[in-house]
């Protein structure tokens, strides 16, 4: 066979060549397309190959049989155009038309392609570019085909931003957040980090827009009390939370103005579907008895009952009435679980629910108000009792859902985080600043969402990952209809008045254990006269307590003793003073001005059968075997080493009126 002569190559043979077969016209190739498969990288002016990010044109990228395709086409056209005008002019010409205005089209259409990319990369990619610079360490004036893919919609689902990383780019924890937060400004939509890749070339870090919730979710009622439908979540998936663990309690962060209040509504409704009775406490009274056109009773209010509001809610808006509804809501849980240590069932008793909306307004002007107008001289117990009811867990059926705008460590006291941790379920919603993201789920990955929508945040069971979710809305004036249809709580709740199941021994066990007995409604009596004389430093009794001195003049009570050769007469009755019993240990001014009180003192034993009547030392003041009080006699018994000793430990000593008159009557002597 002949050798090709390559003399015979002419310009303008190689021209056409290369316009038949698709190839570049220059000669220069720009990507690896093939005859079938179009380009996947570009090859640029220095032999190196990079992703395609649009420094090739998209017909430069095509497969060389669609661009031969194009070129032929187009070439046949132009000549049947010239022979049809030969033939057939009328015709040709209007085919004519009709080819033109598809060409017209087809030219305006890539020159806005065009321009919607010259666009593309003058407001999203160059400036971009120009953050990452610094983050990257990237010289100045860096490409930004070299250094990012950026697709031309970065918030569409499954689309991927890509940032190539330089060699020298460590990568810290704290470098991929700041890259990562670069991504959030500029895309404008949430993204997080789907893959990154350090440990060989190529070095990258990829983007994908995060998984949103529906803008709005209806709130569904459940089956079981211990399953709450809370919001949805990526994909319209159904978010439950789940309250039957060693820590049912929930808490809900937000901002003011961010729908604390509002996501409330739905344990609040929850709970009340299944029977149980729910106390709130809320300081800035009206969030859940607000009033408007559009909701004319609020979320639980109801002007036709005497508590203004609905059966089985009461609502506490004062400090002094939050603190004792706190006080009854231990004392009723400690009840239960005294009688379930005696082998009682507390099955038939409802479950219980406190509500705690802002929560630090009410810590902080709890412990204003206890040594302030409260006049109380030892520190605030507010958390030391919030505290204990966090730890009874879920054997008791008393629940706490707490309200705050941040789950902050001096909220809670000396008990910090242990309190804290005990809330298992925790919902999130509104705009989110770092140190308010690692008070509540703590240093956890978080997600991006758009805080401009009501209701959407995270929820995040205790020992999981929070996920995005958008929170389930109840309007306010379906809330209230449905908490009116409910069947009525019992009497004694709507009432306010104190759980029936509690009876004076487990108010006398709060009070020994946590101090509390003396704040639930109904049981101060028992407390009046123990009130803060056992403060008394000096252990002098006071003068109010002592009897009156009048009362001798006019033959008062004295004791049946001899003392130093002295004996003294004896009487029927005594006058000794006796506090007024406000039942309110709030309220001190009662207690400053005694009564006179004429009761019997306890006779002694005269049978000599030496069973003598023994009594407490409380009861000992109260009929006035010795005139003190309760406070000062126990004073006396710690520093006074000559006071008779009792059967029995603490507050349950026992004594005869004898030896306790004896003793009295030595002291008075001295």
């Amino acid at each position: 066979m002949a050798r090709h002569d390559l003399s015979t190559r002419t310009p303008a043979r190689t021209i056409g060549w290369r316009w038949v077969s698709g190839a570049p016209l220059d000669g220069v190739r720009r990507t690896d397309a093939t005859w079938f498969h179009p380009a996947t990288t570009i090859i640029d002016p220095f032999g190196t190959v990079v992703p395609v990010s649009g420094r090739a044109y998209r017909w430069q990228q095509r497969p060389r049989w669609q661009r031969a395709a194009h070129r032929t086409g187009g070439t046949l056209a132009v000549l049947g155009e010239a022979y049809g005008q030969i033939v057939d002019p009328t015709l040709t010409t209007s085919l004519t038309g009709v080819a033109a205005a598809g060409g017209l089209a087809y030219v305006g259409n890539r020159a806005h392609r065009r321009w919607a990319l010259r666009q593309h990369r003058h407001k999203l990619v160059q400036p971009l570019m120009k953050s990452l610079s610094g983050p990257l360490n990237l010289p100045v004036g860096a490409s930004p085909d070299k250094w990012l893919l950026v697709p031309k919609h970065p918030e569409r689902e499954g689309s991927i931003t890509r940032v190539n990383l330089p060699d020298h780019w460590v990568g810290e924890e704290y470098q991929q957040l700041a890259v990562a937060r670069l991504i959030d400004r500029w895309v404008k939509v949430p993204m997080e980090v789907s893959r990154v890749h350090l440990t060989s070339a190529p070095r990258f870090m990829e983007f994908m827009p995060t998984p949103q919730p529906p803008d709005a979710v209806a709130w569904e009622s459940s089956d079981s009390p211990y399953v709450m439908h809370i919001g949805a979540g990526a994909g319209k998936t159904p978010i439950y939370a789940r309250t039957e663990t060693d820590v049912p309690h929930m808490a809900v962060v937000a901002g003011s103005g961010s729908g604390k209040t509002t996501t409330l509504t739905v344990p609040l409704l929850h709970n009340r579907e299944h029977g149980a009775l729910v106390d709130i406490i809320d300081l800035k009274r009206m969030s859940f008895t607000e009033i408007d056109d559009e909701h004319p009773h609020g979320i639980a209010g109801d002007p036709s009952r005497p508590s203004r509001t609905v059966s089985g809610v009461r609502i506490h808006t004062r400090i002094e009435d939050s603190i004792r509804a706190l006080a009854e809501f231990v004392a009723s849980a400690t009840a239960i679980a005294l009688m379930q240590q005696a082998g009682m069932s507390t099955k038939h008793l409802p479950a219980r629910v406190l509500i705690i909306d802002e929560f630090g307004s009410f810590a902080g002007g709890a412990s204003q108000w206890w040594t302030g107008p409260g006049k109380q001289k030892k520190q605030s117990p507010i958390p030391f009792w919030l505290h204990v009811t966090l730890m009874q867990g879920r054997a008791l059926e008393h629940r706490i859902v707490l309200g705050a705008h941040q789950m902050s460590l001096t909220l809670f006291g000396k008990s910090g985080s242990d309190a804290r941790d005990l809330f298992s379920g925790r919902i999130l919603t509104g705009t989110c600043s770092a140190q308010k993201w690692i008070t509540t789920y703590g240093h956890v990955k978080k997600p991006a969402w758009d805080a401009d929508i009501k209701g959407r945040g995270t929820y995040g069971p205790l020992g999981e990952r929070p996920e995005l979710i958008q929170i389930a809305y109840i309007p306010q004036e379906e809330a209230n209809a449905r908490l009116r249809e409910l069947p009525e709580a019992p009497e004694w709740f709507d009432a306010g008045s104190c759980a029936p199941w509690i009876t004076e021994e487990h108010v006398r066990e709060v009070e020994s254990s946590y101090g509390a007995g003396r704040w639930v409604p109904g049981w101060g009596h028992l407390f009046d006269e123990e009130a803060d004389d056992d403060m008394d430093e000096t252990g002098s009794t006071p003068a109010e307590a002592l009897v009156d001195s009048s009362s001798h003049d006019a033959g008062g009570w004295v004791p049946d003793v001899t003392v130093g050769g002295w004996t003294p007469d004896v009487t029927d009755y005594v006058t000794v003073t006796h506090a007024d019993s406000t039942g309110d240990p709030s309220t001190g001014d009662a207690r400053d001005t005694p009564d006179p009180v004429t009761v019997q003192p306890v006779t002694a034993d005269t049978d000599g059968d030496g069973a003598a009547e023994r009594i407490t030392l409380p009861e000992a003041c109260r009929t006035g075997v010795i005139p003190l009080k309760p406070g000062t006699a126990r004073a006396a018994r710690m520093r006074d080493p000559k006071f008779p000793k009792g059967q029995g430990e603490g507050r349950d000593q026992t004594y005869t009126p004898e030896e306790l008159q004896a003793w009295y009557a030595n002291r008075i002597a001295q």
